[in-house]
């Protein structure tokens, strides 16, 4: 069963911290480098959208979400999210069949701030364990963007959580594991369906 096919309570302040900090990864990566990553925002959207459609986050949830990551309403989309949503169960598939490989090399208890671990660790690891599935990932400029943003979304929620001593802590970073394969899945998706 698909993680987002059951609800957890006390998810939604969870799903909300993440989508923004996905957002706001996306944003950095674009203002840095002077550059735009419209597939990665469709990506963002469609979460958004599919976590709200299914009542994991509520509307007023949603609009805050979208306000605090730089999301631009009326932007166009790249994506066919039509086509990339009948292509869900191959994306949580993929989250389920890597994630616990990606678990047991970045344990959700690690303490980040004692490591050496940065942002290419994580995406390069993704990579490494799914090049079987999506062996082009990597071979365009566009991937690069999106390896960026994947990179310092991870980072930055092991970064943020590094002193949380609660069970919020490794919910969030477990939650992190299973958007950021469900978004690498779906990045490569999207990409053969073009």
């Amino acid at each position: 069963m698909s993680f987002f096919q059951r609800k957890i309570l006390g998810e939604e302040p969870v799903l909300a911290s993440l989508l923004v900090t996905f957002g706001q990864s996306i944003d950095a990566v674009e203002k840095a480098n002077a550059v735009q990553v419209p597939q990665a925002w469709d990506l963002f959207i469609n979460k958004v959208g599919i976590l709200t459609d299914n009542k994991f986050i509520s509307e007023n949830t949603m609009d805050s979400i979208v306000h605090l990551s730089g999301f631009q309403i009326g932007r166009d989309l790249v994506i066919d999210l039509v086509k990339l949503r009948k292509f869900g169960s191959v994306a949580a598939n993929f989250q389920e069949e890597l994630q616990p490989l990606l678990e047991k090399n970045f344990s959700p208890n690690l303490s980040f701030g004692n490591s050496s671990l940065g942002p290419k660790d994580f995406i390069d690891y993704i990579v490494a364990i799914s090049k079987s599935k999506y062996p082009a990932f990597g071979s365009s400029s566009d991937d690069q963007k999106f390896y960026a943003i994947m990179g310092i979304f991870i980072t930055t929620v092991f970064r943020d959580t590094d002193e949380d001593k609660s069970t919020a802590k490794t919910f969030r970073r477990l939650t992190s594991f299973t958007l950021g394969l469900q978004w690498y899945a779906e990045w490569n998706i999207a990409k053969e369906l073009n």
